[in-house]
């Protein structure tokens, strides 16, 4: 249609038009699809649909910046929805990266579902869709799709691929971490600059409390990425590592070493930085939602209550309008921190630990668990708080996790005990011990 077609139909408001940063874009209101498209005969309806398929999936295999495939999200879903299983393997293998980088899980569950169904997966289709489902933290699904894929004849590519994958599903998602850094170690062994299971193994090292290192491996994971271009892993390697100065710093403040602690802190803040100036562009909101977490969380240790209060509200909004379950626990719970020291609100520190739990415990993330336990106790009556404790304490011996925050725990354990007497505090400990998940996550819901 001409300009001035479409500027004729907009005046009588029959077309809709949306300014963008270097054109107008058009687009015709529902009601009025709805009616065109029942007026077409089968045949026409049936090449409409086909044109329509074959323009998105050329714009998903484009390379289209996320900003574009971000507000073509409903002609996407729709050419996906009626797709044949050929075209939509191809649409999953173009939209994977987009899915994952934006948070769009729920439009990747929609085609790994529908994918499934037909069958006979090549490794690529099943690469992807492990990949997707574990984002969407389907963990049994996710792990037998990319153990099927490691039975089938891989490119050493392919294979590199899958055991990175394999390493953080099993970082990530079930916290076993020998089978983590198993697949992680041969991955690396397969390609010694694979950025990615560096930064995995990284994570790995920071959680088990092996900082010297996590930051050996992060520091490589960071210098790999800039030689080979890789600007997303470079920002994931930067956010990575800034814990690692953040838990140094904690343990410094700890021993009294202010300088130090100082110096550890503004370490971690550039490493931010270095990851938010990489994420700056649309379409990365899933890595901007964790340095957001992260910045949040080094605000509340530097003792900038306020900035961490922003930053943990944006970051619950933003998990929510992702849909990003696991974040938006890790986002309520740090808010609910923030709002217990700067408000002294414990109603809502409750409340949004309690809602944090119920995700944590539903996904699974059990090393989360325990510390949720440990974070409600502190503001229970003091027998609960011990039998939390001894839950915790379970939790942390099976995975064979190391408590990165054992001086500060220790102290509210110490007051637990100074509270109930030795011999109650050790019983009631003894208690918490014997529960199981299921029912130390209802005791921290319910009691008071």
């Amino acid at each position: 249609a001409s300009r001035g077609a479409l500027a004729s139909l907009r005046d009588r408001a029959l077309i809709r038009t949306e300014s963008l940063s270097s054109a107008l874009r058009f687009s015709l209101h529902r009601n009025l699809q709805d009616f065109g498209q029942a007026t077409l005969e089968p045949q026409e309806k049936a090449e409409l649909i086909e044109k329509h398929q074959r323009f998105f999936l050329q714009l998903a295999e484009s390379n289209a910046d996320g900003g574009r495939l971000h507000r073509e999200r409903e002609n996407l879903t729709a050419a996906i929805a009626t797709s044949p299983q050929g075209v939509l393997f191809r649409f999953g293998l173009a939209l994977e990266e987009h899915w994952v980088s934006s948070g769009s899980l729920v439009e990747a569950r929609h085609w790994y579902e529908r994918t499934l169904v037909g069958g006979n997966l090549s490794a690529a289709t099943l690469l992807t869709a492990g990949r997707l489902a574990s984002a969407n933290y389907e963990t049994t699904l996710a792990e037998s799709l990319l153990l099927q894929a490691l039975e089938q004849e891989l490119t050493n590519t392919e294979r590199v691929r899958t055991h990175y994958m394999l390493s953080q599903l099993y970082h990530t998602l079930t916290s076993d971490f020998n089978r983590a850094r198993s697949h992680g170690e041969q991955a690396l062994t397969l390609q010694p600059d694979h950025v990615p299971s560096l930064v995995t193994l990284g994570l790995i090292a920071r959680k088990q409390g092996a900082l010297d290192e996590a930051e050996t491996l992060l520091t490589r994971a960071i210098s790999g990425a800039q030689e080979q271009g890789l600007t997303t892993h470079a920002a994931q390697a930067w956010n990575a590592l800034g814990p690692v100065f953040h838990l140094r710093a904690a343990a410094l403040e700890d021993q009294g070493r202010l300088a130090e602690f100082e110096q550890a802190c503004e370490r971690a803040r550039e490493c931010y930085s270095h990851a938010l100036t990489l994420v700056s562009a649309e379409g990365q909101e899933a890595l901007r939602l964790r340095v957001r977490i992260n910045q949040g969380s080094l605000a509340g240790l530097c003792h900038d209550l306020d900035g961490a209060e922003k930053a943990y509200s944006e970051a619950v909004t933003l998990a929510e309008t992702m849909g990003d379950s696991r974040m938006l626990a890790y986002a309520q719970a740090n808010l609910s921190v923030i709002f217990l020291l700067l408000h002294g609100n414990r109603d809502e520190y409750l409340r949004l630990q309690r809602a944090s739990l119920v995700i944590k415990h539903r996904l699974g993330i059990i090393q989360d668990v325990a510390l949720a336990f440990i974070e409600i106790g502190r503001q229970l009556v003091p027998e609960v708080a011990a039998q939390l404790y001894g839950a915790a304490a379970t939790l942390r011996s099976q995975m064979g996790e190391q408590d990165l925050w054992a001086v500060r725990h220790a102290q509210n354990y110490e007051e637990c005990r100074c509270a109930l007497g030795e011999m109650v505090y050790d019983a009631a400990f003894a208690q918490g011990v014997e529960l199981t998940r299921e029912q130390a996550v209802a005791l921290a819901l319910q009691a008071e």
